[in-house]
């Protein structure tokens, strides 16, 4: 499918159509994404306060050669709508998370003490995850929020495998495909094991440090080749994680046409996790400062489609973040809307005076539809902790509403 840009004033913009350019620098606007879809009404009012011209993409059909139709059965197929949970069941994706963890961990130690992996304990462990998913997303995407920094590879592992699965389900990809991501997702850092302890808690490292690092790609792909009743595209997604599809990644400098679509889709996901978990100098980002990192990085180190799906996805503040809002209160983000992604589902929990307060459900979308929301838009994203709302806190008690 090939694409041709032509120039329409935003009066004609219709639901489907692809935004490609404006006629104003994209950091002039709240657009996180240089190049999106019209998704529904709401979105051609945003483009019309900004904009007077922009051009839209059309797609230009072609015959594919048998290459490209073979690639095509592992595509994410038409992009999955769901209507979120009103309150996500915190405690059956809790139990999930620490059994999953509990496996993440032992296949760790596994490789580190030159161990066989137990395959078909981790094909249970992600088939328990993904239908955790397809239940509750929302849920088991708090879960990827925890931090335990004493076990960053483990739970690194874990999450990059609990978003790749919610994010390829997002994007119509189904059943045995869901399977294998998860199960690619949750191995990809297994060379990790090989390199020495004192490397892997490097914030800083020299040139020769960082080559070393860097072979933990080759070493993971060794390990899972090894594995003849593993799926083969494990081995493949260790090996390529950190390509660019710009061919500037490494260990090969492979383009984006020998990436296959689990590895780019598994690699923004990987990315996305370490932006919040390890930042950039030490510092770790907000949801949101990562996702404008991946935008920024869009068609350079990672795919269009697959960063559009992930904030699509997740949103511009993905379930479980803290936030305030406009008129000073805290809530955490219950789970994502879809078709409006700068309105999501809020817990609030305290006041705007800062005071904790009956916690109850803000449906964002709603309260802008009947003109009373405009003191509950979120302001901003805060860091976990702040004002003593904790995330952990929520889970632990299943966040159970009076």
């Amino acid at each position: 499918m090939e694409r041709r840009s032509y120039q329409i004033h935003v009066s004609g913009l219709q639901v489907g159509m692809f935004v490609a350019e404006l006629d104003r620098p994209w950091l002039e606007t709240p657009f996180l994404l240089q190049g999106f879809e019209i998704q529904n009404h709401a979105d051609i009012e945003e483009v019309q306060k900004y904009c007077e011209y922009v051009y839209v993409e059309e797609k230009v059909q072609r015959r594919q050669g048998p290459a490209e139709r073979v690639a095509a059965r592992s595509q994410p197929r038409k992009r999955l709508l769901q209507k979120p949970t009103p309150v996500p069941d915190l405690s059956r994706a809790r139990r999930t998370r620490e059994s999953t963890q509990t496996v993440t961990r032992s296949i760790m130690d596994d490789v580190r003490l030159g161990k066989a992996i137990d395959v078909k304990k981790a094909e249970a462990t992600v088939t328990e995850c993904v239908e955790n998913i397809i239940s509750d997303p929302a849920a088991m995407l708090w879960m990827s929020r925890l931090r335990q920094h004493d076990e960053r590879i483990t739970q690194h592992s874990m999450n990059t495998m609990i978003l790749a699965i919610t994010v390829a389900r997002h994007m119509g990809f189904e059943g045995e495909d869901l399977h294998h991501i998860g199960l690619c997702a949750m191995l990809h850092d297994v060379g990790k094991m090989k390199l020495p302890g004192s490397l892997l808690v490097k914030r800083t490292r020299s040139e020769t440090e960082e080559q070393e690092y860097r072979k933990h790609t080759l070493y993971g792909q060794r390990i899972l080749f090894s594995y003849k009743d593993l799926y083969a595209g494990c081995a493949t997604v260790a090996a390529s994680h950190h390509e660019h599809v710009d061919g500037s990644g490494y260990p090969n400098g492979y383009p984006a046409e020998k990436l296959s679509p689990f590895t780019k889709l598994i690699a923004v996901c990987n990315a996305y996790d370490s932006y919040t978990i390890d930042g950039v100098g030490g510092t770790p980002l907000s949801s949101l400062a990562a996702m404008q990192r991946l935008s920024e990085y869009s068609g350079r180190y990672f795919e269009e489609e697959y960063v559009r799906g992930f904030i699509e996805c997740l949103g511009l503040y993905p379930s479980g973040s803290v936030v305030e809002l406009v008129d000073g209160s805290i809530g955490l983000v219950v789970s994502q809307n879809h078709k409006a992604r700068r309105l999501p589902n809020i817990l609030r929990v305290l006041g705007p005076d800062k005071a904790p307060c009956k916690e109850r459900i803000l449906n964002l979308d709603q309260l802008q539809r009947e003109g009373k929301g405009r003191d509950s838009l979120v302001k901003d994203v805060l860091p976990n902790g702040s004002f003593g709302v904790r995330l952990e806190d929520f889970i632990q008690k299943g966040l159970r509403l009076d």
